[in-house]
Parts: C-alpha cells; sequence; structure tokens
C-alpha cells in the first residue's frame, strides 16, 4: 500500500497497482513493480548449497575458532565473513572439506600422521609427529577441530606442538566417514598473534 507524505498532492510511497512510488535523493519517482527474478539454473543451485554449507560450517565454529583466531586478525568485517567468504572461493562449484581453510595465515604448520576415531568409546586421536623447519615453535598451539556431520556440529581441543597428540572425547557410534579433522598451529593473542593454514584429515576407524 501507497502513503501519502504530504496530503493527496504530495508525493508517494510504496507501491500501487502495477506501480511503485519512492524518493531517490530528493527526487520523487514511479516505476513499474517487477517480481525479482529466482533463477534456478544448475549453477545457481550449486551455487547456493555449497554458500549455505559454508555458513554451516561456520555457525559450528564460531565461539572457538573464528572468535578466537579470525576476528583480531581482519578489518573491516567480521571473522564469520572472512571465514565463509575465503572458503567460498576456495571451493569450485561444489562444497569441498579438503580444501576448507578453518584457520589461515603465515605460520608454520603441521603435517598430520592419522585421525583415529574409536566408535566404541567415542576417542578421537589426532597425532602428528613434530617436525619444524621453518617459524614454528615447540610451544605452538596446536588445535584440532573435528566436523560431524550426523548432529551438525564440531568438537575442538588443543594441545602444544611438542605433545605430538590431541585427544577428544566424542559420542560413541557415529559414522566415521561423516568425521572431518582439521589441525592448525597458533601462536600469541589478539593483532599480534601467529596462525597456521589448517591441515585437513578424513577421520578413520580407530
Amino acid at each position: 500500500m501507497a502513503k501519502l507524505l504530504n496530503g493527496i498532492l504530495g508525493p508517494l510511497n510504496g507501491k500501487v497497482g502495477g506501480v511503485v512510488a519512492a524518493t531517490w535523493k530528493g527526487i520523487n519517482y514511479v516505476r513499474g513493480y517487477v517480481i525479482p527474478a529466482n533463477p534456478q539454473t544448475t549453477d545457481q543451485t550449486t551455487n547456493r548449497t555449497k554458500f549455505g554449507l559454508i555458513v554451516a560450517k561456520a555457525k559450528q565454529i564460531l565461539g572457538s575458532i573464528l572468535q578466537v583466531y579470525w576476528d583480531p586478525l581482519v578489518s573491516g568485517m567480521s571473522g564469520f565473513n572472512k571465514f565463509v567468504s575465503t572458503n567460498a572461493l576456495l571451493m569450485d562449484p561444489d562444497f569441498d572439506y579438503t580444501v576448507m581453510k578453518v584457520a589461515e595465515g603465515n605460520l608454520e604448520g603441521q603435517e598430520i600422521d592419522a585421525i583415529n576415531y574409536a566408535t566404541g568409546t567415542g576417542a578421537i586421536e589426532c597425532d602428528w609427529s613434530m617436525n619444524i623447519l621453518g617459524n614454528g615453535l615447540s610451544s605452538d598451539i596446536m588445535t584440532c577441530v573435528i566436523f560431524d556431520d550426523d548432529n551438525d556440529v564440531a568438537y575442538v581441543n588443543a594441545e602444544t606442538r611438542n605433545d605430538e597428540q590431541i585427544l577428544l572425547t566424542i559420542p560413541t557410534g557415529l559414522t566415521v566417514g561423516n568425521l572431518k579433522g582439521y589441525l592448525f598451529a597458533a601462536r600469541g593473542e589478539g593483532a599480534e598473534m601467529e596462525v597456521a593454514d589448517s591441515q585437513f584429515e578424513q577421520v578413520v576407524a580407530a
């Protein structure tokens, strides 16, 4: 419904029949009403699905990862938005766990030896062999993130680099193929923090 802003001879604001009235930079105008397009091509549907999955993952690690390791290192946007935009560009065309970055930066990372899951006990073991060749330190904090697609949640725990193992306890009886793991290093706090690119590993049965 349109509104008369200054009496019957004043400008309109809103929709009347097949036209829309509004004001732009102090100029009153009327234009035809057009129903916005909602294309459903294969490419556009794929992109929407990918974007939705990235947003879902961002929500699962918002407090534990994005607010801690992304927010302090970006400006002009939130860590949440940076995570989404970064991973949307990396994935072409479909959502892809193997290229997703849970963390990104210039600190030396760490290759994962294996991430094992015991279905009967819910025990997760994330193992690596410390091998520092660049700017890494044995005291760096290593964080393991496990995405659980059975329950749409993520589990997080951390140890130092020289521990060479992170243990987590998650629900029992999960589908091991639906568990995706990441490991990354970090050092410092706030804007002075250094972070490594995360490494992906498919979780396997112990």
